[in-house]
C-alpha cells in the first residue's frame, strides 16, 4: 500500500487520524500496529510472515544477549548481524553476485529472480541499530516484544524510513501527547508531502523519461533529464519524508528530520549533512566511527572514507552503478577533505560546484550500467551533437514544472509560507492552501498512473 493509494487515503487515513485523536495512547499504541501490520500485508503479502519472524528471530536475540556478557554476548551480536545481513544479501543481491560470478567466467548462470520484500534495507539496518546500541550498552533495561514489534513496523517510516533509533522512539510510545494543535500540523505536513510527490515528483519523471528516451539524446536533451531526476528523487523522497513525519505527527510521534534543503549545499560534506540524514548519520555511527572514523593515519581514513561510501551505494541497489555512485562519493570527500577545502572560494562558486557535481553523481545513480552512465555523461558535454527540435517540445510542455521545482529546492517559499502561517489573518489563507493543493493531488491521481516512490525499491 502507497501514501498516494486512494484505499489510503480514503480509507486507512481517516480511521488512522480517527483513531490518534479519540482512543487512549494504549489503546491507539494497538491500533497503530495492527494499522501498521495492514498497511505491509497489504504493500506485499507474500513477505509478510517473513517480517513478523525477523521481528521475533531479532527480539528473541535481544532478550538472550541482554543476560549475557562478555564473548557470549559478542557472539550473539554477530550471529544477529550475520543473519540479517545474509537475508538482505539473499533477497537483494542474489541475482547480482550470481551474474557477476558468471560474467567473472564468461558464462551465464540461470536462475529465477526473487521478489524482493518491500522496505527491506530500512527494516535490516532499524533492527541492526538495536542490535549494536544494545550491545554498546550492557545495563539498557530490555522492554516487551510489543513495543519493539511496533518500533519495527511503524507503518510511517516502515518503507523509507527515516531510520530512527529505538530509545527516542520507545520513549514516545506511553508518553506523547495527541492533541487536535498537533494533529492539525500532522495533516498539513502531510499534504506538503503530498502535493511534492503528486504535482512535482510524478511530472518530473514524466519529464525525465521523455527526454532521456531513445533517439531523443542531444546536448540539451541530456541536461533536461538530468536536471528533472534531480528534482524528482529529491521532491519524491523528501516528500515521502514529509508524510511519514506528517502521519507519525498526528499520532503525537516525533520521528527524526530526513532532509535539510541538500541542494543549497556548499560542499558535499554539508550536501551529506542535509539529504537523507538518518542514512548518513547510521553509516557515521555504526562503520564509519567503528573502523576509526578520522583518528586514525591518513591511508587508513581515506581507506575508512572509501569503505563506508562504497557500502553506502551497494546499500543503495544491486548494481555496480550504485557502487561506483558510492565511490564518487567518497572520491569527492577525500578530495574535499585534503584539499578544496582548504581553498577560498566565493559562496556562490561553493555551491554551483557542488550542485553541478550533484547531477553528475545523479547520472551514475539512475543509468543501468557504468557504459551508458559515461554515455550520457558524454552527451552532457556535446558528444551527441546540439539537436533542438525535441528540447523545444519538452520546454513547452514541462517548463512550468521544471521551473517550479528550481524553486521548490530553496528555502524562500516555505519561509514565506511559514511567515503567513504564523500571522492570525493569513492562518486562512495558509488553510486554502492547503485544500487547493490536496483536491489538485486528488485530480492528478484520477488522472494518471500509479508512480512508486522511488526509495521504496531499496
Amino acid at each position: 500500500m502507497s501514501f498516494t493509494s486512494f484505499t489510503f487515503l480514503f480509507m486507512v487515513l481517516p480511521l488512522f487520524i480517527l483513531s490518534s485523536l479519540f482512543l487512549s495512547v494504549k489503546k491507539s499504541n494497538w491500533i497503530l500496529l495492527l494499522v501498521s501490520l495492514f498497511f505491509y500485508s497489504w504493500g506485499d503479502p507474500h513477505h509478510f510472515f517473513l517480517l513478523i519472524l525477523l521481528m521475533i528471530y531479532n527480539f528473541a536475540l535481544l532478550s538472550f544477549m541482554n543476560k549475557r556478557t562478555g564473548k557470549r554476548r559478542k557472539s550473539l551480536l554477530i550471529q544477529g548481524v550475520l543473519v540479517n545481513i545474509f537475508l538482505l544479501f539473499y533477497f537483494k543481491y542474489y541475482g547480482f553476485i550470481l551474474n557477476t560470478i558468471g560474467s567473472m567466467f564468461h558464462f551465464k548462470i540461470q536462475f529465477e529472480p526473487i521478489p524482493l520484500p518491500i522496505g527491506i534495507s530500512f527494516i535490516t539496518f532499524s533492527v541492526l541499530s538495536v542490535l549494536f546500541d544494545y550491545y554498546k550498552d550492557e545495563n539498557r533495561p530490555m522492554h516487551g516484544f510489543f513495543e519493539y514489534a511496533l518500533y519495527v513496523s511503524f507503518f510511517p517510516k516502515l518503507l523509507m524510513g527515516p531510520i530512527e533509533r529505538f530509545e527516542p522512539f520507545f520513549h514516545q510510545i506511553y508518553h506523547r501527547k495527541v492533541s487536535f494543535p498537533k494533529a492539525s500540523e500532522g495533516i498539513e505536513r502531510f499534504i506538503i508531502g503530498l502535493s511534492k510527490k503528486v504535482l512535482l515528483a510524478d511530472s518530473l519523471s514524466v519529464l525525465y523519461g521523455l527526454a532521456i528516451a531513445e533517439g531523443t539524446i542531444s546536448f540539451y536533451t541530456v541536461w533536461i533529464a538530468v536536471a528533472a531526476f534531480t528534482l524528482q528523487i529529491y521532491f519524491d523522497f523528501s516528500g515521502y519524508t514529509d508524510m511519514a513525519l506528517g502521519l507519525a505527527k498526528i499520532a503525537g510521534f516525533e520521528l527524526m528530520e530526513n532532509f535539510n534543503y541538500p541542494y543549497i549545499a556548499k560542499s558535499i560534506s554539508d550536501f551529506w549533512r542535509r539529504w537523507h540524514i538518518s542514512l548518513s548519520q547510521w553509516f557515521r555511527d555504526y562503520i564509519y566511527i567503528p573502523l576509526g572514523g578520522n583518528r586514525v593515519p591518513v591511508p587508513r581514513h581515506i581507506l575508512n572514507i572509501l569503505v563506508v561510501w562504497m557500502t553506502t551505494g551497494l546499500w543503495h541497489g544491486a548494481s555496480w552503478t550504485y557502487i561506483f555512485w558510492g565511490f564518487y562519493y567518497g572520491l569527492l570527500l577525500i578530495i574535499e577533505k585534503y584539499g578544496i577545502s582548504k581553498l577560498r572560494l566565493p559562496h556562490w562558486l561553493k555551491w554551483f560546484s557542488t550542485f553541478f557535481l550533484v547531477m553528475i553523481g545523479w547520472v551514475f545513480f539512475f543509468s543501468p550500467t557504468i557504459q551508458q552512465a559515461f554515455h550520457y555523461l558524454g552527451a552532457m558535454f556535446g558528444a551527441e551533437g546540439f539537436a533542438l527540435h525535441h528540447t523545444l517540445w519538452l520546454i513547452q510542455n514541462y517548463g512550468i514544472i521544471l521551473l517550479l521545482g528550481a524553486i521548490f529546492i530553496f528555502p524562500l517559499p516555505g519561509k514565506i509560507y511559514q511567515r503567513i502561517h504564523h500571522d492570525p489573518q493569513g492562518q486562512w489563507m495558509c488553510t486554502a492552501i492547503l485544500v487547493v493543493l490536496l483536491f489538485l493531488c486528488i485530480a492528478a491521481l484520477l488522472n494518471s498512473t500509479y508512480q512508486s516512490f522511488l526509495y521504496a525499491a531499496f
